[in-house]
């Protein structure tokens, strides 16, 4: 946790994302847990880098579905895993989702024009 004039910023082990949590939201640890090691590892998906926004789909779309898996590599205590749900992966999902999004998004064209007075 790192201290900031608002809070602390805190890691959550079971998602994995950082949060500022003001001090009155925070209770002291009992000595019984402070002992027990962390009961996840640290996964990311693979070929990809995801906003928060679409970490967010993800987990919208997906909690309650039986997702399988594939531990690509590991790097440090970090695992790259590919995620595969009826038989396609979430990153060719988010790449087709975000190629949707481009899509539907109107390009306004650039022009040169100058007008003179």
């Amino acid at each position: 946790m790192i201290f900031l004039e608002t809070g602390f910023r805190v890691y959550f082990v079971d998602f994995g994302n950082e949060e500022v949590v003001s001090t009155n939201r925070l209770s002291e640890c009992p000595d019984i847990l402070r002992n027990i090691p962390w009961q996840s590892v640290q996964i990311k998906l693979a070929n990809i880098k995801l906003t928060d926004d679409e970490r967010y789909l993800l987990l919208r779309d997906f909690e309650t579905e039986r997702l399988d898996m594939k531990i690509l590599s590991k790097n440090q205590d970090i695992y790259s895993v590919e995620l595969i749900n009826n038989g396609k992966s979430l990153t060719e999902y988010m790449f087709e989702l975000r190629k949707k999004k481009e899509e539907e998004s109107p390009v306004t064209p650039i022009t040169n024009e100058v007008c003179l007075v």
